[in-house]
């Protein structure tokens, strides 16, 4: 049985994108593990849908979270992977850190090795990515996606991008999209946090953290103290007690924890419309096409996004909801106040064709044929 071992430099929580992919790959009978590292609230190891997960303690754990100690946690991790799955037959690196120890392995001990580079972003590109860290990401890239077997990323412009930088073919795009799911009408968030039944529910699901809008549509909200409308966060990170705080401050404003994945589609399907509204900081995130947009529509709710090329995009050109200016605060405010005296059941017949469409059922294919190609 071929041997696959996927590396994530990460506690692995899991990552939904990297196990969708796995148990694709085991439901296909590969033998697959995923190498992560430790933290106090997980398991070192454990089984998830025959997917193995080893997630490392290191001994360097304890130094200072700066640069110069990365190194040395980097070389511990590396030391265990090189202990533990020298004979394996691919390797599939998650984002660029686990690349060069994919090619050590190849070079010290298998070189028939088979080794994929899977950018879940437009790694030179990457919010708040410092020169340093450009130019190292620069010269790993130049130097090694040339050698890998596969390249696999997150949408077209991306790839556009990886292929003209590194005059490469285009990388596979493999799109992150949930399973299909058939998902009715709920009162879920209505119920949960009594709002008013004339209120439109707006939903911000995902990470909490800075520069997705978070700020911007709280600015909005309380332009719209007045108006029958509520917002919703779901999630969790850093802003999540600014969002706290709001709420209590605020009759429209909610905030509602994070959920699983399992009953994650049961909350989104509730609301009246997804929001994703990030911050054009960097170009990985003005070519990204997030799963929250494909999570929205698999729970049969239109969307508001960024005015960013690729959810712009797909968006129009699938009648799926509106765009916004992403930093303009009275533009969102106008946006929600004209949805929310809309039905919105005149997209209901495009979300579910795009339901249809993309999810993980049609994109698992993409990355079967990538792997029988190896």
């Amino acid at each position: 049985m071929t041997r696959i071992l996927h590396i994530v430099l990460n506690e692995f929580k899991p990552d939904n994108r990297v196990l969708k992919q796995c148990r694709t790959l085991v439901d296909a009978q590969y033998d697959v593990s995923i190498a992560a590292l430790w933290k106090a609230d997980r398991k070192q190891f454990e089984l998830i849908d025959g997917v193995k997960v080893f997630r490392y303690k290191l001994k360097t754990a304890f130094f200072p979270k700066l640069n110069i100690f990365l190194i040395f946690k980097y070389i511990e991790f590396t030391i265990y992977i090189l202990k533990n799955f020298r004979s394996v037959n691919v390797i599939h690196c998650h984002d660029l850190g686990p690349l060069p120890i994919a090619f050590l392995i190849k070079m010290l001990f298998h070189k028939k090795l088979k080794i994929i580079y899977d950018a879940h972003e437009y790694q030179c590109h990457r919010h708040n990515i410092t020169t340093i860290s450009r130019n190292i990401s620069y010269f790993l890239e130049r130097t090694l996606t040339p050698r890998v077997n596969a390249f696999i990323t997150v949408s077209n412009s991306i790839s556009k991008c990886y292929g003209a930088d590194y005059a490469i073919d285009a990388p596979t795009v493999i799109l992150n999209v949930p399973g299909f799911q058939s998902k009715p009408k709920s009162n879920l968030l209505r119920t949960i946090h009594k709002i008013p039944v004339n209120h439109t529910i707006f939903l911000y699901q995902g990470l909490l953290g800075y520069g997705r809008g978070i700020e911007n549509i709280l600015a909005a909200m309380k332009k719209l103290k007045d108006h029958p409308v509520s917002f919703v966060f779901m999630g969790y990170g850093p802003l999540s007690e600014d969002i706290i705080k709001s709420s209590y401050s605020s009759q429209n404003i909610f905030f509602q924890s994070a959920v699983s994945q399992s009953v994650l589609l049961d909350y989104t399907a509730s609301a009246d419309y997804g929001v994703n509204l990030t911050v054009n900081t960097c170009l990985s995130r003005y070519y990204a096409l997030p799963n929250k947009l494909f999570e929205y529509t698999m729970a049969g709710i239109p969307s508001i996004v960024s005015d960013h090329y690729e959810r712009a995009t797909f968006v129009k050109q699938n009648n799926v909801g509106h765009v916004v200016e992403d930093n303009n605060i009275d533009a969102i405010v106008e946006t929600f106040k004209k949805v929310s005296t809309c039905d919105s059941s005149q997209f209901n017949a495009s979300v579910q064709n795009v339901a249809l469409q993309y999810n993980w059922e049609i994109e698992s294919r993409k990355l079967l044929d990538l792997y029988a190609r190896l």
